[in-house]
């Protein structure tokens, strides 16, 4: 009889974090397993509640397991994930400044060659862009001077990295 009575206690406990906890996206469903386990584990009489019961004591420590095996695979993967990211980054920004210094290469062997001036508006378009960018890059970095001598020597130093 004793362990009927219990039964509503921690029942009621469990159908109080939701009945649709599947629905949720993985980092939620952590942190709702994880507030449930808390909760049964800092509350006195639902602790005792389900200590008694043996069903309800096994399936709480592997819930435990599950969601702490869970929690920690998740989030190596996360890492794992980020860093594979950066490593690609790296490579696409080698590969994007490769291609930009052969389309400057090129254009400039176009212009030098060009008598009509049919690619000034290009070159010109090109070098604003390279000024309002290199702007950003000051900007970003704090460096509050606008002295273009300074400011030129900061890409220049910039760009060699």
């Amino acid at each position: 009889m004793q362990c009927i009575e219990k039964q509503p206690l921690v029942l009621t406990t469990f159908d109080s974090y939701g009945k649709r906890i599947y629905r949720l996206n993985y980092q939620l469903q952590t942190r709702v397993t994880t507030d449930f386990l808390n909760a049964i584990r800092d509350k006195d009489t639902l602790h005792k509640a389900a200590d008694s019961l043996e069903v309800i004591k096994a399936f709480l420590s592997a819930l435990q397991h599950a969601n702490d095996t869970f929690a920690t695979k998740y989030l190596d993967r996360t890492q794992e994930i980020g860093q594979k990211v950066e490593a690609e980054m790296e490579s696409l920004i080698k590969e994007t400044e490769v291609a930009y210094r052969a389309f400057i290469n090129r254009l400039n062997a176009i212009v030098e060659i060009d008598d009509d001036g049919t690619y000034d508006n290009l070159v010109k378009d090109i070098n604003a862009a390279i000024e309002q960018y290199n702007q950003v890059v000051i900007d970003r970095r704090g460096v509050k001077t606008t002295e273009p001598d300074t400011n030129e020597a900061f890409i220049e130093e910039f760009t060699a990295e």
